[in-house]
């Protein structure tokens, strides 16, 4: 499915997945340079990860001035179907405590995604 292809293309890597945290989040338009501050990475690599975002339109573009605004498209497939969902619900999640993680050392995950499936009983 080309929805669920551009989901792991935009979320394979940690800028990615921070920069579309951050966006999810967040409402109104922002500069790069602000984006890059929210998602906590630098200029570079969310300029790359604006790169991929536009040409998939995950992001909306405008100027303002010199600067160049970028907003989540909430009306693209991907972001309703996949990102905005995605992020709303570790939201949800309660912290998981400490021994239910086990050894994972926690200051050096930069994200967690439950994948799973519901069987309804009729």
């Amino acid at each position: 499915m080309v929805i669920n292809r551009t989901a792991v293309r935009l979320l394979s890597g940690k800028s990615s997945i921070k920069m579309s945290e951050a966006l999810s989040g967040a409402k109104g338009s922002f500069s790069g340079r602000a984006i890059a501050r929210m998602a906590g990475i630098n200029n570079q690599a969310c300029n790359a990860g604006f790169k991929r975002f536009v040409s998939e339109r995950i992001v909306s573009v405008s100027g303002a001035g010199r600067s160049v605004l970028y907003s989540l498209n909430r009306k693209n497939a991907v972001v309703k179907e996949i990102i905005a969902p995605l992020f709303a619900a570790r939201t949800r999640i309660p912290e998981l405590p400490a021994e239910d993680v086990g050894k994972c050392r926690l200051k050096d995950v930069a994200s967690i995604v439950l994948l799973g499936s519901v069987a309804m009983s009729e």
